[in-house]
């Protein structure tokens, strides 16, 4: 189901929900005990598709939920993805139709999957997405507080934009949270290592009034926890130069065809002016002498170059529009490179960190 404002659209939506709901009744039906539940899970669904026609979001992404909870078909998945993009729930939505993608070909027409697939570019292009790197297995990944997983990953990590507290659980000594910061459509990712360093303590002599000498030992350095953020294009460098380029030629086309016109324009002043009374009698022949040939020939010239101007100036800029459309719009908002990097120090503030952006 998608939003519709049109009749012809709705018709088309309800068309699709009452399939969607009829593979719940029928395609996904158990055994006798589970009737209940399908049957169930077939009212939320409707009820959901309902409130979802009449403007009602969060009524109906709760209704595709408790659908789902008791029949979890990835059919409901879409849905449930439509609900939350419309609430600008953008990281939700990914996920949501990341499952349907995920589902055997089988159980999602190809239809829905590209609708799907379009969806979910949109909403690329509005959240970063990161890609979490670490030598050990079984290191917490949490973000904000929220558990997003443990490593290794098969799956990449979506955030909104904007500062984020990244927490990296599981290693013998506990690691404080980490700063990032992220930007609509950036790919970073983000190597975890543990870089163990544990010298024998020194002992230190100190004196007091009240005992004699005795011995302080200074605690090993911490662990150090590095991250490397990095945006990492998707496709090759040369949009940018030749988009540059095509524009920048076809303005140049553009402003020969006018000066051309405007010669071709000047020739025909001349020709009707010559006192000589040049003629063109229709045939390609020019009367009044050989003045009036050469602006004449000129006339055409110039009325052939403004042409030709004209013509690739139209191509130039036209492939210039191509592909600056086309460019994913996560290239676009990208910055080059930026990286951060903090290092554990209890003796100052608890961490030291650098930036470069």
């Amino acid at each position: 189901m998608t939003p519709s404002s049109g009749t012809s659209d709705r018709w088309a939506h309800r068309a699709a929900i009452g399939l969607a709901a009829l593979s719940i009744a029928l395609g996904l039906a158990g055994p006798a005990r589970a009737g209940n539940a399908h049957d169930e899970a077939k009212a939320h669904f409707s009820a959901g598709a309902d409130r979802f026609d009449q403007g009602d979001n969060e009524g109906a992404l709760k209704e595709f939920e408790a659908a789902y909870a008791l029949v979890p078909s990835p059919k409901i998945q879409f849905n449930i993805g439509m609900a939350h993009e419309r609430l600008a729930h953008n990281v939700e939505a990914l996920e949501a139709f990341d499952a349907v993608l995920a589902a055997p070909a089988s159980e999602i027409p190809q239809e829905r999957r590209d609708q799907a697939s379009n969806h979910r570019r949109d909403l690329l292009a509005k959240v970063a997405t990161i890609t979490i790197a670490c030598e050990r297995a079984g290191i917490t990944v949490s973000i904000d507080g929220v558990v997003r997983g443990k490593t290794p990953f098969s799956h990449a990590i979506y955030v909104e934009p904007g500062a984020h507290q990244l927490l990296a659980e599981g290693a013998a000594q506990p690691l404080p949270p980490q700063s990032l910061v992220a930007t609509p459509g950036a790919e970073m990712t983000i190597p975890i290592s543990f870089a163990a360093t544990t010298p024998p303590a020194t002992q230190v002599p100190t004196t007091t009034t009240t005992s004699s000498n005795q011995s302080a030992a200074v605690p090993p350095p911490p662990a150090a926890l590095l991250i490397d953020a990095r945006s990492t294009p998707s496709s090759a460098t040369w949009r940018g130069p030749v988009k540059w380029a095509s524009l920048g030629l076809g303005a140049i086309s553009l402003g020969i065809g006018v000066l051309e016109t405007l010669t071709a324009i000047q020739k025909s002043k001349d020709f009707n002016n010559v006192p000589d009374n040049c003629m063109d009698d229709g045939n390609g022949h020019i009367r009044g002498g050989t003045r009036c040939e050469q602006i004449a020939h000129d006339q055409t010239v110039a009325t052939w170059g403004a042409a030709i101007s004209y013509g690739v100036a139209g191509a130039l800029v036209a492939t210039g529009l191509i592909l600056h459309f086309r460019e994913p719009a996560r290239e676009r908002a990208s910055v080059t490179q930026r990286s951060f990097a903090c290092v554990l120090n209890p003796s100052i503030t608890g961490a030291t960190c650098a930036a470069r952006w």
